[in-house]
């Protein structure tokens, strides 16, 4: 019902905004389920409405965000949530580093600074793959900014891929941990996520998919690598696939271009990836198990 909800919501918001009903209805299909596609080449940059683009924006973050959270902040009016904390400080943090960037380098008008920095960001850090600008232009910095941030994701419970930011927190708070032993071994720490301590079985499973999910990016950057692709785009191309982002970094199949003169092999090897990607790799290793169907 929230899923439901935000998709009318959207669609409604986008044609008041001045999109045909076809157009709202499948761009919001889209945008709450941060799936990017779009009915036009130029993705929302078709669409000269700023307002649209701000539209996009809120339901993008909407999408990002943990369904069962709306459900308890209806029921209980509590809304409290530290993984939604860090993640807003996150977005304003970098969104705030990059319009300043912006601003400085490129000479954006502050208004323009704002909506091309925020869309960008959002688009990539909720895996949608909306695109307003080609990011891959503005400079050595964002191009880095921008990689990183495709490994990202939104929160757990929402529509998006990447690693989460649950994740990220909880990794924090591991690598506080070890820390903290290294320099009191006797001491004893409980970490604690949400106001509940973390059990090490947590710790565990977090690491492992943290590990599992970068060493399967390496994997496949160097397979398509291997297939003919440049540096660039395989690096990029492995992670926007298992994050399931869209597009990569530079010309080729960066916001500006698309993957369809990349290898045809390639394409399957992606594919794969993706794949992988949506079903956090582990579901995939348990399906092809033969233990699991002997069991």
């Amino acid at each position: 019902m929230v899923y439901l909800v935000l998709t009318i919501v959207c669609a409604f918001a986008y044609i008041l905004q001045g999109m045909t009903v076809f157009n709202g209805i499948a761009h919001a299909f889209t945008t709450v389920a941060t799936g990017g596609f779009s009915t036009h080449d130029a993705s929302i940059g078709y669409f000269e409405s700023p307002w649209i683009k701000w539209t996009c924006i809120i339901f993008m973050f909407l999408g990002s965000i943990p369904f069962l959270w709306y459900i308890r902040a209806l029921r209980t009016r509590q809304f409290s949530s530290e993984q939604i904390r860090v993640y807003v400080f996150g977005l304003i943090a970098v969104i705030s580093v990059l319009t300043l960037w912006l601003m400085n380098e490129l000479e954006f008008k502050p208004a323009d600074a704002i909506l091309h920095a925020t869309f960008s960001v959002v688009s990539v850090v909720t895996t949608s793959g909306f695109a307003i600008s080609d990011y891959s232009g503005w400079g050595s910095f964002t191009a880095m900014l921008f990689f990183f941030l495709i490994f990202s994701g939104g929160c757990t419970g929402s529509t998006t891929g990447g690693i989460k930011i649950m994740r990220f927190i909880i990794s924090a708070k591991m690598i506080r941990q070890v820390v903290r032993r290294q320099i009191f071994p006797n001491g004893i720490f409980a970490e604690k996520y949400d106001g509940k301590k973390i059990s090490d079985g947590v710790f565990t499973g977090v690491a492992s998919f943290v590990f599992l999910f970068m060493l399967t990016f390496v994997v496949f950057a160097l397979i398509l690598m291997a297939l003919g692709m440049d540096f660039e785009s395989s690096v990029s191309g492995s992670a926007a696939a298992i994050t399931n982002v869209g597009p990569g970094i530079g010309q080729i199949i960066g916001p500006a271009g698309n993957y369809g003169d990349i290898p045809e092999l390639a394409k399957w090897v992606l594919s794969l990836e993706m794949i992988l990607g949506r079903l956090e790799i582990f579901t995939l290793l348990i399906f092809l198990s033969p233990r699991f169907w002997r069991s």
